[in-house]
């Protein structure tokens, strides 16, 4: 991963947050309803809290990558993602009962707090009012999607994947809840079943989905379509793997939520089923679904971890997949410069601190 990497990326990252920004400021504007205006800055803080932004990056690189030229209205259209993304974190929050979205209240939790309410009716007003404002959020997605200067036609190709991704994620989700009860009756999970949901709920949600949406905005053919497949599936499965050893290794500050959140919330990944499946599962189990787990509890939950080789097992596979992904990025037959991004992408998913 080179430094000119971490430059684009920031780049990229401040003019995504200002077309987020004069997308919110224009609907605001039109707006005439007080409690609408309310709702719409509300959703303006929640979607410009610091986030990496990668959905939207790669959606404007499965359009360079597949030809498309028109630099300003590509980088104008794939704000759409990141609202759509911010609709399904508002409604995942509400499921995994989390309070800390990139550093602040969720945003149930934030209505929560609402005055003048007894203590049950805050939380029903809450989630409530979350959902449909992770609603509002998804339509407002399609709207700059639908209302974007590209053709008719590609629009629709765009759209097609955009239903078809979101249709995946949403079947991850349920499968990976449903993993969740079974652990909680002692049922053994396969690791099978862990990286099938990593497929659906990150692969083709975050890597294959944008890129192949960026590609069909530009008119890319199908074989752009198979090769942003092909790369985007252990992309996406290393960057969940690093991302849940992130969870748990990694500090609070630095990740945005709470630590350790997996493990209180009973959700399944490959570092906690492969220490399940070991003697020091016995460990793990008495903390699942804990919600308080101080300093010293956490201390021997990654010790655990760490013992039962389950840390680095997970590692290693993450660093397979890497060098796998990246022989298929340097035999491609794409422009240099894009290709240059996604291979110091891949990098850059490998060194994610811990």
């Amino acid at each position: 991963m080179t430094k000119n990497f971490i430059e684009i990326l920031s780049k990229y990252q401040v003019s995504i947050n200002k077309e987020l920004k004069f997308f919110f400021d224009t609907e605001i504007k039109e707006t005439k309803t007080p409690f609408l205006i309310k709702t719409l800055k509300e959703l303006k803080e929640f979607s410009l809290r610091p986030g990496k932004r990668i959905r939207a990056i790669l959606i404007n690189y499965g359009y360079f990558l597949a030809g498309g030229k028109d630099k300003k209205s590509i980088l104008k259209t794939s704000i759409f993602i990141e609202l759509i993304h911010n609709f399904l974190l508002i409604h995942d929050d509400i499921v995994d009962r989390e309070k800390i979205r990139r550093g602040k209240a969720t945003l149930h939790y934030q209505y929560q707090k609402e005055p003048n309410l007894e203590n049950e009716e805050k939380k029903h007003y809450g989630l409530s009012m979350a959902i449909v404002a992770g609603d509002m959020i998804e339509f407002l997605g399609r709207k700059i999607l639908a209302q974007s200067k590209f053709s008719d036609n590609h629009k629709i190709e765009a759209i097609k994947k955009l239903n078809l991704i979101l249709t995946l994620t949403a079947y991850g989700e349920m499968f990976e809840f449903w993993l969740r009860k079974k652990i909680k009756n002692g049922e053994t999970i396969k690791e099978k079943d862990i990286l099938d949901i990593y497929k659906t709920k990150t692969a083709f949600y975050t890597f294959i989905g944008p890129l192949q949406m960026g590609a069909a905005l530009a008119g890319g053919n199908q074989k752009a379509i198979n090769f942003f497949e092909k790369i985007g599936l252990p992309l996406g499965i290393a960057f969940q793997i690093k991302d849940d050893i992130q969870d748990l290794f990694g500090e609070k500050k630095e990740i945005g939520s709470e630590t350790a959140s997996d493990i209180k919330e009973g959700q399944p990944n490959l570092l906690i089923i492969k220490t399940l499946n070991k003697k020091q599962g016995k460990i793990i189990k008495k903390y699942l679904w804990k919600k308080d787990i101080n300093k010293k509890e956490l201390k021997i939950i990654k010790n655990a971890v760490l013992k039962s080789g389950a840390y680095e097992d997970c590692q290693q596979i993450a660093k397979n997949l890497i060098n796998r992904v990246k022989k298929d990025i340097v035999y491609a037959n794409y422009p240099q410069k894009e290709k240059e991004f996604l291979l110091n992408l891949a990098d850059y998913i490998l060194e994610r601190e811990d």
